[in-house]
């Protein structure tokens, strides 16, 4: 007689005589079986563990066979492979506690990742996440974090990765070679049929298996066993919800007025949106550390004037208009109109007339600024500047041959940061390379709208970063090759803010002048 033993899965034991743990991959064919033993594999672990000891998360690949799951108290709803956003929210997540964990926090809960179709993850997701997968696999299992992970073929998972996953099932597969590589050498015939659910455990040597079924009892058809299924999870349900936190997406609109001030400090500080993290938390710009300048570039309708009118009126709630002074460029006419009756605007300039006399009377501040420091007499409060220009390519167009201009808002940008100078300049970008850009571009830091490849244009690495077109107003911020994705604040009617801000904040204020 043969001893039919129970199938034990390791994840993070070590009791087991051959001393395979860890990582799960199971292949075979369409219809033989892996879903199955996903669903199997995830309600044992759910039996087995509380929800405050165990974590599952489900990415699927093949349709609804694993939605069910979601309503595990130890999961999170199941995330399907269009879900672009959450996907990346997934990994986003899976990483920082690697990091965390690598760091010196603690390993519990123990987590697993369940991948329904490797094949389809990597043909949608390669250049974003599969790097994210590698490092899961080659270095969660020593702080707790495990992938149990479904293919149709062996040989569609590279040697590298299959290596680092000692524990291998392989279902029906396509002929002895494949067994070969997925479990070791196997007697079987090419046009051998193996029944659903049943195939041969990577071992020394293989041995042949029959996966169960996630329920007991006689199983009429599938709808019955999933009804059983559900009956289960809503009595897991009952004893424990704490599972682990939602993955929450990250809104397309975020009204700027929803959003908290900074705490009040000498410093320029401003909240404009919310980060794409776990937490979806506020985005504080911190004017002089990250700055104190700022391109914002990308294709039409991403929402680079809208950030302007963001970083205008956060300022302007934070500063009255004897703490900041603004000048606005707009040669379109239109794009900033609504910030004009703002009390901090000195001006807006629509045409190059304009725009040399109010440099002139910028460089004339600065000037007084300096001699006054040369002289020791340092005034109590030195009033920030915000120059803000929209549609920059437009003004590179008007200004043209006149060297000089450029010349002079370069030297603004070079000489004048530390006495208060705040640039912000949008526009495409993509085929200016005059003195005042070059000078903004040694920066390497800036705004890059809803596509990845506007950072091109601020001379940033994209590698790894999505390259969907994500929604008006969702911006990667790059420092020095450090991007992180943003959702910023919308503004709904500009007006009804400005004048919010003038009647409510600084009721009392006079509109910004030139001192000198």
């Amino acid at each position: 007689t043969q001893t039919q033993c129970p199938l034990w899965v390791h994840l993070n034991t070590t009791q087991q005589i051959d001393g395979r743990n860890g990582h799960v991959l199971i292949m075979g064919g369409p219809g033989t079986g892996k879903t199955m033993a996903l669903r199997t594999l995830a309600v044992s672990q759910a039996l087995l563990h509380s929800p405050d000891r165990l974590h599952m998360y489900f990415l699927s690949f093949t349709g609804n066979g694993l939605n069910d799951l979601g309503m595990l108290p130890h999961a999170e709803d199941v995330v399907h492979g269009i879900e672009t956003e959450r996907v990346r929210r997934l990994f986003g997540r899976l990483l920082t506690i690697l990091n965390n964990r690598q760091a010196g926090q603690v390993h519990v809960p123990t987590i697993v990742l369940f991948i329904d179709q490797y094949e389809q993850l990597r043909d949608t997701y390669y250049e974003q996440h599969i790097h994210d997968l590698e490092r899961l696999i080659n270095e969660g299992r020593a702080v707790g974090i495990y992938v149990v992970i479904t293919a149709n073929s062996i040989t569609s998972i590279p040697d590298r990765l299959r290596s680092m996953i000692q524990q291998r099932i392989a279902l029906q597969l396509g002929n002895a070679t494949d067994y070969l590589l997925a479990v070791g050498n196997i007697r079987t015939r090419d046009d051998e049929q193996l029944p659903k659910g049943r195939g041969w455990v990577y071992n020394s040597p293989p041995l042949i298996c029959q996966i169960s079924l996630p329920v007991r009892g006689m199983i009429v058809d599938e709808h019955y066993m999933r009804d059983m299924t559900i009956e289960l999870i809503n009595t897991l349900r009952s004893a424990s919800r704490s599972g682990p936190p939602p993955l929450r997406e990250l809104p397309a609109k975020i009204p700027l007025d929803s959003l908290p001030l900074a705490t009040s400090t000498d410093t320029l500080e401003t909240i404009i949106g919310r980060v794409d993290d776990d937490h979806l938390s506020l985005y504080k710009l911190d004017w002089m550390e990250q700055g104190a300048h700022f391109l914002v570039t990308g294709p039409p309708s991403t929402g680079k004037t809208n950030l302007l009118h963001v970083a205008a009126l956060s300022a302007a709630q934070q500063f009255s208009p004897q703490q900041l002074r603004v000048v606005l460029v707009d040669f379109t006419g239109r794009s900033l109109r609504e910030l004009e009756p703002l009390k901090h605007v000195v001006t807006r300039v629509t045409d190059m007339m304009a725009l040399e006399t109010q440099l002139n009377r910028l460089q004339r501040e600065m000037s007084t600024l300096y001699q006054r420091w040369n002289d020791k007499d340092v005034p109590s409060t030195i009033p920030r500047t915000l120059l803000i220009i929209d549609d920059y390519d437009v003004v590179c167009d008007a200004i043209g041959s006149n060297f000089e201009m450029f010349i002079q808002l370069r030297d603004h940008v070079r000489l004048h940061s530390d006495l208060g100078l705040h640039m912000w300049v949008a526009g495409y970008l993509d085929r200016v390379g005059d003195p005042f850009i070059k000078q903004l571009l040694l920066r390497r830091s800036g705004f890059g709208m809803s596509v990845k490849d506007s950072l091109h244009n601020l001379n940033i690495r994209t590698t790894g970063l999505t390259s969907k077109t994500m929604p008006a107003g969702r911006a990667f911020y790059a420092q020095h090759n450090t991007v992180t994705i943003l959702q910023t604040a919308y503004v709904d009617n500009s007006q009804v803010l400005v004048n919010r801000i003038n009647q409510q904040l600084w009721t009392d204020a006079t509109h910004a002048v030139w001192e000198h």
